[in-house]
């Protein structure tokens, strides 16, 4: 599979009328492309009073997702507070079965990070099985979700999981945070 980076704080500074563009520069989410499995349409968004880039692939096949979203001027975030958060969500919309567990809380190039799954059942006929991770940057905060809207083949299941794993921050101002082989410094 031939590797792309995202780098979704270049496309943020080039496409967006933000007034602190240059404070971005050198923290950056690095993700394979293309995505595992299947074809995918891919739209951006950056909603009006945030300081969030979301990225949103939906497949063509099915009504599934995948998210990414950079939460700009976030530095330092708390992974356990996101994970809780979504959790709370959970238990409130999941009335049927709502179940969430740990993946892994290692540090992941010098930032926290966690990854869990989640599933839920709701009395409405909602179904989903997630993959979330969460990264705490020093600018920024990081978030990437899996969204299965049927349940998936333990085959594609672990195919996306160990595509989550991959995905990491990286800081060219910082020998803690190195950036991929053959990753260019944002200059």
């Amino acid at each position: 599979m031939k590797i792309l980076v995202l780098v979704l704080v270049i496309i943020l500074a080039a496409c967006s009328s933000t007034s602190n563009k240059s404070e971005f520069k050198a923290e950056n989410l690095i993700q394979k492309f293309p995505l595992p499995e299947g074809d995918w349409d891919v739209h951006q968004r950056e909603p009006e009073g945030t300081n969030m880039l979301e990225t949103r692939w939906v497949s063509k096949t099915s009504d599934d997702l995948a998210q990414t979203f950079v939460m700009y001027n976030t530095p330092n975030g708390d992974p356990q507070r996101t994970m809780d958060s979504d959790h709370k969500v959970g238990k409130k919309n999941c009335d049927i079965l709502f179940q969430s567990d740990l993946v892994s809380n290692e540090v992941q190039n010098g930032y926290p990070q966690l990854t869990w799954q989640s599933e839920c059942k709701s009395s409405n006929g909602y179904y989903s099985k997630t993959i979330h991770k969460t990264i705490s940057g020093n600018d920024s905060q990081y978030a990437f979700k899996r969204i299965f809207k049927s349940k998936p083949s333990d085959e594609s299941w672990q195919l996306w999981l160990s595509y989550a794993s991959s995905i990491e921050v990286c800081d060219s101002r910082s020998n803690q945070h190195p950036c991929p082989e053959g990753y260019k410094k944002v200059e």
